[in-house]
């Protein structure tokens, strides 16, 4: 698979780079330290490429960062690169970049050509954030104003750092990427997905989800709103808590997961994958629209519609893999190895999720409420909310 032939050789090519030490001595004075590059192809195929870059001079005399937005094109990356060389009037220096991000249109077929460039650049370091735009282009992203005395490059790498599923649900980094794509075969990979909104006026950058790629193919799948990833980190097991909003019809509350466990099974029904999942967590309540005394009974009924409604939203997230994004992220590959073994021989494992029977089931404890900070009293006659 040409994809794959592209990772390794590039994956060892790096590795030879790094041992060897740095291959070009530019000077230090004569550079420009690129910190953020976004990439954007263009209906003619050409490349857009646009960085974020700090004159060294600066940083070395320790006066507030000020940075600078470059643009160029051309039909080969390493073309673009000489291009902003040229309009620059100095080298670039690739060894503090700390994010890249890709338009759709980037990351839509081309994804191997950047990490091409990146893992054939003995400056660029491998744990380099990676990022796809979920606005018209990545260049979006970079006009972005960054945090006070910083730049763009370290806002994006914040703001994954402080994600609740960036590093626990997807790849961030070029190498993680490159190894997941390595693996072959029809495994899906996540990317985080960033997009410019308003705060206050002010336009700033966020996580909105994760765009979902798979390794035998060069093409976008689609991308998982962050509901939905919640909805997966809780099936395996990944789930560090928050808050979940309900409703019973008539009013709404929530309350925050504390802990969470998951478990899946997977059996061979005929020619058909049935897997059930088991998920069991702890609640707290913490916020319910009522001048009621909560009892012991409403209680175990609100515990009831939380459960109803989060198998209700598990299962059409499920149903979105297995329809729109033809995609298994939720370790289920893992669960038929273990319970069956790779039974699927020529086929492709995916064939067998796509027409998967996925059975959902969540018991939820309601240990105490957050309004109280211990187990609820019947009869009381406290109002929440």
């Amino acid at each position: 698979m040409k994809i794959r032939r592209i990772f390794l050789a590039l994956t060892i090519l790096a590795a030879l780079m790094v041992f060897s030490g740095c291959q070009d001595n530019h000077e230090l004075d004569s550079m420009l330290l690129i910190t953020a590059v976004a990439f954007d192809v263009a209906e003619d195929d050409m490349w857009n490429v646009t960085i974020e870059a700090v004159k060294t001079s600066n940083v070395e005399s320790g006066i507030p960062v000020k940075t600078t937005l470059l643009s160029g094109s051309g039909r080969t990356i390493s073309e673009v690169g000489k291009e902003l060389e040229r309009k620059a009037g100095a080298s670039l220096y690739w060894g503090h970049t700390e994010a890249v991000v890709l338009g759709k249109s980037a990351a839509n077929g081309r994804l191997h050509e950047v990490l091409d460039w990146v893992l054939r650049d003995n400056e660029a370091r491998l744990v380099i954030k990676l990022l796809v735009s979920e606005n018209e282009t990545a260049e979006e992203i970079l006009e972005v104003e960054a945090e006070a005395n910083g730049t763009i490059g370290a806002t994006l790498a914040k703001i994954i750092a402080n994600s609740e599923f960036c590093d626990d649900f997807t790849d961030t980094t070029v190498i993680l990427i490159t190894n997941s794509l390595m693996n072959g075969g029809d495994a899906a990979v996540v990317v985080p997905a960033v997009e410019v909104c308003e705060d206050g006026g002010r336009q700033m950058c966020r996580i909105s989800g994760g765009v979902v790629l798979r390794s035998d193919t060069e093409h976008m799948l689609g991308v998982l709103p962050v509901a939905d990833i919640t909805d997966c980190m809780l099936v395996i097991g990944r789930y560090r808590g928050g808050n979940e909003v309900f409703s019973d019809g008539s009013r709404e509350f929530s309350a925050d997961i504390i802990s969470a466990k998951s478990q899946t099974r997977a059996n061979l029904v005929g020619n058909r994958l049935v897997f059930k999942v088991e998920i069991s967590a702890n609640l707290s309540l913490t916020y319910l629209q009522s001048d009621e005394k909560l009892t012991q009974e409403e209680l175990l009924r609100l515990t009831e519609v939380a459960e109803s409604a989060m198998e209700q939203r598990i299962s059409a997230t499920f149903a979105r893999l297995q329809n729109e994004l033809k995609a298994d992220i939720t370790d289920f590959r893992e669960a038929v190895m273990r319970d069956l073994g790779e039974f699927w021989g020529e086929n492709t494992f995916t064939d067998f999720f796509l027409a998967a029977e996925i059975h959902v089931s969540v018991e939820f404890t309601m240990a105490d409420t957050g309004l109280t900070g211990s187990a609820p009293e019947v009869g009381t006659g406290e109002k929440y909310g």
